[in-house]
């Protein structure tokens, strides 16, 4: 029976960051717009998307909120418990990162699509 995936680790730059269960990757690639004519005949278009990875950052003291924001240029891989890898090459974070006290940076990257490693 094939395992399903419900664990990932990621590293960012070669560092593996600390993260909450929940982290959502979408690989990037074409999306498909349905068309439909006037005579109900259905066609698409297409259009590139970027991929993106949304994770919860635990706030360590080793953590730099400031640098993993400023940073670009970065491979991201997404290693998945299951033995799915994909790999994110010249990510960089979308938004500078809102933080509490409750121990969490929300993170989200973009980059090329992702590849299946």
């Amino acid at each position: 029976m094939a395992q399903l995936l419900g664990r990932a680790k990621i590293d960012f730059g070669g560092k593996r960051f600390r993260t909450k269960k929940g982290a959502k990757l979408n690989i990037g690639g074409i999306k498909r717009t349905p068309v439909v004519d006037t005579d109900g005949g259905v066609h698409h278009t297409e259009e590139y998307m970027e991929a993106t990875l949304d994770c919860i950052v635990l706030h360590t003291s080793d953590v730099d909120a400031r640098a993993i924001h400023d940073a670009t240029d970065k491979t991201i891989t997404f290693i998945g418990d299951n033995s799915l890898t994909y790999v994110m090459g010249n990510a960089f974070s979308t938004d500078p990162p809102d933080f509490t006290d409750d121990g969490e940076i929300p993170f989200k990257f973009a980059s090329n699509a992702a590849r299946k490693q």
